[in-house]
C-alpha cells in the first residue's frame, strides 16, 4: 500500500479557506509509506491531527501486474468526522483483484 500521497496543496495560511489547490510537484521518490495526519475533527479514532490533511492512499494485491478494477473509498461521517481506514481495513479487499484509492477531505469548518 502506499498511503500520505498528497491530492492538493496543504490547506493552511492563505489557502485555509478556499478550494483547494493542486499538489505541487516533487522530484525524486516520494516516501509513500507512513500514516498521514487525520483532519481535525472532534475526538474520533486515534492518531495525529493537522490542517494539512488532503492525502489519499491506494492498496493493491502483491503479485497484482495486471489492469484491475478500482474502486474509490470516501469515508462517511456527515462532514463532521472520519478519515481513512488503516491499512489493516483493506486487507481483506486484497485478496480480490482489484486497487482500492481512499482519500481525506476536510471536515467541520474547515471545508463544509
Amino acid at each position: 500500500a502506499w498511503t500520505g500521497i498528497p491530492y492538493a496543496q496543504p490547506p493552511v495560511g492563505k489557502l485555509r479557506f478556499v478550494a483547494p489547490k493542486p499538489a505541487q510537484k516533487w522530484s525524486g521518490i516520494l516516501n509513500a509509506t507512513g500514516e498521514s495526519p487525520k483532519c481535525f475533527q472532534p475526538s474520533f479514532g486515534r492518531g495525529t491531527r493537522s490542517e494539512d490533511c488532503l492525502y489519499l492512499s491506494v492498496s493493491r494485491p502483491k503479485n497484482g501486474m495486471k489492469k484491475m478494477p478500482v474502486i474509490v473509498h470516501v469515508h462517511g461521517g456527515g462532514f463532521q468526522v472520519g478519515f481513512m481506514g488503516p491499512r489493516e481495513n483493506s486487507d481483506f479487499l486484497m485478496d480480490e483483484d482489484i486497487v482500492l484509492v481512499q482519500i481525506q477531505y476536510r471536515l467541520n469548518g474547515f471545508g463544509f
